[in-house]
């Protein structure tokens, strides 16, 4: 199923932390260092598959479904925009041909990800600063959001757990 998870009673669970962009992330920003670009690195990763060869969005969807073992499928009203702004933003550049586009990290695409500390770029030093720590939580609790429909009574006892845990930063 696509797009924002309900509980039972049809209520948005994390309605609190919609975003207005069903909960896939926070847009872009003005650079995409850092906070800019967020929702679990589905830009970061969608750079990560263009880098190399030309992807549809189809591709993808198909791809962030296989690597996360279907545990996250991000919905085609997340993935065009993402590949639009990436494209307009000039990350990607874009072919169409037999009714399908097609989309290729450019030079800038390519650099951001050589900076950009993520979950699928491993190489990068600084793993364990505040800042990557911040990033991953970030990354994760948007991934948790994204699955919310699959959380089990326990997996919401440790979230609120966590939850009391950083209420000291109020």
């Amino acid at each position: 199923m696509y797009g924002k998870r309900f509980n039972e009673m049809g209520e948005n669970r994390h309605n609190r932390m919609d975003s207005g962009n069903n909960c896939h992330g926070r847009g872009f920003g003005e650079h995409m260092h850092g906070h800019g670009m967020r929702g679990f690195g589905l830009k970061y990763l969608i750079l990560n598959m263009t880098s190399d060869e030309e992807v549809t969005g189809a591709d993808v969807m198909a791809r962030v479904d296989q690597r996360t073992g279907g545990r996250w499928l991000p919905s085609p009203g997340v993935i065009y925009p993402a590949l639009k702004k990436l494209y307009e933003d000039g990350y990607l550049e874009m072919n169409e041909r037999d009714n399908k586009k097609y989309y290729k990290a450019t030079e800038k695409g390519k650099e951001i990800m050589k900076e950009t500390i993520f979950p699928w770029n491993h190489n990068q030093e600084n793993e364990n600063s505040i800042e990557s720590i911040l990033e991953k939580m970030d990354n994760y609790t948007q991934y948790i959001l994204d699955n919310s429909g699959k959380l089990t009574e326990n997996d919401l006892n440790r979230i609120k757990g966590i939850y009391k845990q950083l209420e000291i930063f109020k």
